[in-house]
């Protein structure tokens, strides 16, 4: 027991990587596809992303490595590695950019990129170079800083609430808004591939603690939505790069405690600090799978990697996110396939 993860911990890993995206531009795009029908856009999204968990709850009897290991040719086998290490990767160089971008813009205003970058980087790096049972407990602290400033947010901005401003409800393009939506929180799910059942105790349970805890961090987003249209508008919410930060100004306690954008913006960086923790331990994961040496060389060549990708991405992330949801769903139902196909076959001899 002493080397696997509890299902809390599990819980919370699940809740925070639903909303890692949530400084990435999320609501800005969400407001603007659709206004106050992005409402709806979460809700249809949650739908999607819940059957999109069975699906993925099928393939993590095995670890991703270990199905590549076991049913891959060694062509295909070392292919998909690769593939996977560049596309976390590219993924880590996108959560690495928005991080440093969020923070040189909200909280360290004039600061240099390339330094809060490098620190933020290094950190996280390693934090990620530890096993799975290390960062499960080290997201379980931030597990309850989260829901601090959460309480402390939630107090601070309901009496700020105008239900007015929601309505209409029914907005237009919801489902375009949906489609947007759904893989901004199913992507950061695919990390559970690294995380079979076997590591985690009473594997027959987790499937309800994952679906649980992903509604819990879908109705996170929905309430934080809420809270963002009713109190700037629809108009307003889409025209602001993070108006989830705009609002924690509005914030006052006792009519004298105010200023509190700065610390309650911790709320939003402990998301994105989790899922690019795990990212990098993913893609770390992948790389050694295939190069078993030299484990010095592969850490330098990966942080380079990432820090040099976080600079040099494309300029429209709406085409990086199709990459992402259409390759991790893609490869998911391949895994299930060969997986369903494979047990097939070991049963013909036993008939």
């Amino acid at each position: 027991m002493k080397h696997k993860i509890t299902r809390y911990q599990l819980f919370e890993m699940v809740f925070f990587l639903t909303h890692g995206f949530l400084i990435t531009g999320l609501f800005p795009t969400l407001f603007s596809l659709s206004k106050t029908g992005s409402l709806f856009a979460i809700f249809l999204g949650t739908i999607l992303g819940c059957l999109f968990l069975l699906l993925l709850e099928q393939v993590r009897k095995k670890d991703v490595l270990a199905i590549l290991d076991s049913y891959f040719p060694n062509v295909f086998r070392i292919f998909f590695k690769i593939v996977l290490f560049f596309s976390f990767s590219l993924l880590s160089g996108v959560l690495l950019f928005e991080q440093t971008n969020y923070t040189t813009y909200n909280l360290l205003i004039g600061s240099s990129p390339i330094i809060i970058s490098l620190i933020f980087l290094i950190l996280i790096f390693f934090i990620a170079k530890e096993k799975i049972e290390v960062l499960a407990r080290f997201q379980e602290v931030l597990f309850f800083l989260f829901c601090l400033c959460f309480v402390l947010l939630v107090v601070g901005l309901s009496p700020l609430a105008n239900p007015d401003l929601l309505k209409p409800l029914a907005g237009e393009h919801v489902w375009e808004a949906t489609l947007f939506y759904f893989p901004t929180t199913t992507i950061p799910m695919s990390l559970l591939l690294f995380l079979p059942k076997q590591k985690v105790d009473l594997p027959q349970k987790q499937t309800k603690y994952i679906i649980v805890s992903y509604l819990l961090g879908n109705l996170f987003v929905l309430l934080l939505s809420i809270l963002i249209l009713s109190i700037l508008g629809p108009d307003l919410a889409s025209i602001y790069r993070y108006p989830e930060t705009v609002i924690l100004k509005k914030i006052s306690y006792f009519s004298f405690v105010e200023r509190m954008e700065g610390s309650l913006s911790i709320l939003y960086l402990l998301d994105l600090t989790v899922f690019l923790t795990f990212t990098i331990h993913a893609a770390r994961n992948c790389l050694r799978s295939i190069f078993t040496k030299n484990h010095f060389l592969l850490d330098l060549f990966q942080g380079i990697l990432i820090f040099f990708l976080s600079f040099h991405l494309p300029t429209n992330r709406g085409s990086l996110l199709l990459y992402f949801g259409g390759f991790f769903l893609s490869f998911i139902v391949l895994l299930f396939l060969v997986l369903r196909f494979s047990k097939k076959k070991e049963k013909i001899p036993e008939s």
